[in-house]
């Protein structure tokens, strides 16, 4: 009897230790998986910041092409008046001088 209580104590001894060593085997795991979330939490925040960054780049970039687009329609269109004016003064001047050299005539 006393040899089975031995045998008994020795197999709860050993589950003891493997419980502890699975306890442990747990705790460094738990220990990891915590590590790898704050990890990836930290990835994920740097990933939003950058999208968020490249968005706000875009969105002024948008604005920037918008600006210049009404920028070149204003001298076009001013170039447009330009050259319409210069073509009138050029056909007032020709008109002017044929007059003159009729007049002259």
């Amino acid at each position: 009897l006393q040899e089975e209580i031995t045998n008994y104590q020795s197999q709860i001894a050993k589950l003891n230790s493997d419980l502890a060593s699975l306890q442990s085997q747990l705790t460094t795991a738990q220990s990891e998986t915590t590590k790898f979330k704050d990890q990836y939490d930290q990835v994920q925040s740097d990933l939003t910041a950058q999208l968020t960054e490249s968005t706000t780049q875009n969105d002024d970039l948008q604005q920037q092409i918008m600006d210049l687009n009404a920028t070149l329609a204003t001298e076009r269109q001013k170039a447009q008046e330009q050259v319409k004016a210069n073509l009138e003064k050029i056909k007032a001047d020709i008109q002017s001088e044929a007059q003159q050299e009729r007049a002259a005539a």
